[in-house]
Parts: structure tokens; sequence; C-alpha cells
């Protein structure tokens, strides 16, 4: 049973699923384009559905659409080249004017094999460094790429093809 919170929920990832039919970003995004090359709404909106999967309806209801989309491309264009092994870290505090979308706090965007304690890891050592957490999203993806860190895929909730990469995005 959805509660009014998960509905709100639903309707800021339709939304934010329709900015990036009118941005020119949002062709950057996998699979499943338009015969114009852009991405279709219901593509963009299973990739944020299963981006902001594990975020509280709470955490999300008070956000512009622009800039829910806008946090999951910037994670999204973070993990576009990686090679095997290494981790993609960027710390930001973005602007309309540089990213095309805001947050009112830096912003730290991981992405790097998955691996067990990853969160606490990265919770824990910036605690360490005094630094408040306001919100935790951490989506996984299957994803497969070429032999340079290429991403040429991110795969469906749950395939069944064994031994490819899972990435961890925080």
């Amino acid at each position: 049973m959805q509660t009014k919170l998960d509905e709100a929920k639903a309707e800021l990832l339709e939304r934010a699923a329709r900015v990036a039919e009118n941005s020119p970003v949002g062709g950057h995004l996998p699979t499943g384009t338009t015969s114009e090359g852009t991405p279709d709404k219901d593509t963009v909106l299973a990739f944020l559905q299963r981006y902001y999967l594990h975020t509280a309806p709470e955490d999300l209801t008070d956000r512009d659409p622009v800039d829910v989309f806008g946090a999951a491309f910037s994670h999204y264009r973070l993990a576009e080249n990686r090679p095997q092994g290494t981790a993609n870290v960027r710390v930001h505090t973005p602007t309309v004017e540089e990213n095309g979308w805001t947050c009112s706090h830096s912003v730290v965007e991981v992405v790097t094999d998955d691996m067990p304690f990853l969160v606490d890891s990265v919770t824990n050592e910036l605690s360490r460094q005094g630094r408040g957490i306001h919100v935790v999203i951490h989506p996984q993806f299957v994803v497969r790429r070429d032999l340079t860190g290429e991403l040429i895929e991110v795969l469906p909730d749950r395939p069944t093809i064994e031994g490819l990469p899972h990435d961890a995005h925080v």
C-alpha cells in the first residue's frame, strides 16, 4: 500500500523524467531513445526510479524536478568512464549556471565497484572530518563497460548475467 509520501515521490519522479525530454543533457542517458535521439520519458523514468529506489520520499518531495533529474544525471555522467578497480569521486556545490541544477549543500558523488561497508566507510570519513550529512542516496547498477572502462550499458534491475560488474553510486 502506497502512502501519500510514496505517491508524491512517484509524481516527482514523473515530473523529473519530463525535464529530460526538454533538456539537451537528457540525450546522454542510457538506451531507449525516441526517433530524434533523445531519451524517451519511460526510459528516463525507469532510470530515476532505480536511482532513487532506496531514497525516503521525505528526502525528495520538497525538491524541484530539475534538481532531482540533475542530481541523477550528474552521477550518471561521473560513471561514464571508470576503469576497473578505480573510483570516481567528485565533490561540488552545483549551481544552475554551471550544472543546470542546484543543491543547497555540497554534494559528494562516488562511483566505484560495489563492496561491503562502502556507505559506512564514506559516511564515517565525512563525519570524522566534521562534515554534516544531510541525505545519502545509494543506487546500485549492474553495468557493461568496455576494456577501457567506458560505460556501454546500464542493465535492467536484476539481470541473470553473472560476472558483470556492479557499480555502486554514493
